[in-house]
């Protein structure tokens, strides 16, 4: 079992690696190839809208009787070395790189998506998805904070293709990736497609709330390099920087995986929701190196914080595994259309609106939690376990 962990685990993480690092490529993209900061987003974007496509066409894939997620994966990680290598060969070729990037991330969203999939059976799940989900921090940390060196040392094409070389290294660990689903016995109560009114809004509800939790923060995520720029700090101490404040989002994932279920699931999302708001102000006052350094921190732990509590709710709400790959597609929409959005807010390096407009929007998500814990804490039957869950009577 504990094989199986790891590989599902790294596995999810190596195939993501260009989304982990979007924020240190947006900024070589502009440093090294001489990308305008809107042009560079736009081509994150064209990276982050495979990923939504290929989540969504996971959904109708993984849970098929004849589904083998190992061969998805093994598929998944081949289109990630290929299109590594791609992303050097079409260098200068904007549209090329684009469709390059748009296919690289067909293969880490349904990679990632697979994984998702294949901790269900693990034990202790909400542990099992806030590695996974948190990996993708330590990866933008350690990558941050090293990667303006390597650039200096082999340029972006190094970067790919080291990218492409630490996928081919982990496919020594596709053995140990499980075949099928979980047949455990379902953990919600009744069947999702018992479609009652408290079904499609509490669903409704947490979708929509996760959407917009990850539209607001990966939009200004992208962008943190290129604001501590903008700020007058160097690449390398912006850098050094989000390089220790991506890393400290390890320690959301640990608190989330040691807290477990002892605070239900709901008030970890307040807390952590709350929390990322507040962050986001602070960078009004990003001069400051050290208000920059707690504000990004903080963002970044709380966003490792609440995803597990998040998963888990519509993990109980819908089963079969059903909601958990319908939660990636919609993160990974969220994803996607964050920093495209905000790439037409910061052409001309004023990131003053972008903040705002993220802060709101982590307040509106946050209204929507308390919306769904009212409409759960009146319904009287059907969603017992649920309620034992998010500790709501």
């Amino acid at each position: 079992m504990k094989l199986r962990i790891i590989s599902i685990i790294v596995l999810g993480t190596v195939v993501n690696f260009w989304v982990a690092l979007s924020p240190s490529i947006l900024g070589a993209l502009v440093d090294y190839q001489g990308l305008n900061i809107d042009a560079a987003g736009r081509l994150i974007s064209y990276n982050l809208m495979g990923t939504t496509v290929s989540s969504v066409l996971a959904i109708y894939i993984v849970h098929r009787p004849w589904a083998n997620l190992q061969l998805m994966m093994l598929a998944c990680v081949f289109i990630v070395i290929i299109t590594s290598g791609a992303s050097v060969w079409f260098e200068g070729d904007y549209t090329a790189l684009s469709v390059v990037r748009f296919i690289n991330g067909l293969g880490a969203g349904l990679g990632f998506t697979v994984s998702t999939v294949a901790a269900i059976g693990t034990p202790n799940l909400t542990r099992t998805y806030a590695i996974l989900y948190g990996s993708a921090f330590l990866v933008g940390g350690i990558g941050l904070a090293l990667l303006p060196y390597v650039y200096e040392f082999s340029g972006i094409e190094g970067v790919s293709y080291g990218i492409g070389l630490v996928n081919l290294l982990a496919c020594g660990l596709l053995p140990f990736f499980p075949k099928k689903i979980s047949q455990e016995k379902n953990i919600a109560e009744k069947s999702w497609l018992q479609l009652d009114r408290a079904f499609i809004l509490m669903s409704g509800l947490v979708f929509g709330a996760l959407f917009l939790h990850y539209l607001f923060n990966s939009g200004i995520w992208t962008y943190f390099e290129r604001l501590g720029v903008a700020s007058g700090m160097s690449v390398k101490t912006t850098g050094a920087i989000l390089g220790s404040s991506t890393l400290a989002a390890i320690l959301g994932m640990i608190v989330a995986s040691i807290l477990g279920n002892r605070l239900g699931y709901l008030r970890p999302i307040y807390m952590g929701t709350a929390t990322i708001a507040i962050a986001t102000l602070s960078l009004l006052y990003s001069s400051s190196e050290l208000v920059f350094a707690i504000g990004t921190s903080l963002f970044n732990v709380s966003i490792t914080f609440v995803t597990p509590y998040f998963i888990a709710i519509l993990a109980n709400l819908i089963p079969n595994g059903i909601g958990v790959s319908i939660a990636n597609v919609v993160t990974m929409a969220g994803y996607t259309a964050g920093p495209f959005i905000v790439s037409f807010m910061v052409a001309s390096n004023d990131f003053q609106l972008s903040i705002l407009v993220t802060a709101s929007g982590f307040i509106v998500v946050y209204a929507m939690i308390i919306l769904f814990s009212r409409i759960l804490r009146r319904e009287p039957t059907g969603y017992i376990k649920l309620k034992k869950h998010c500790q709501v009577r």
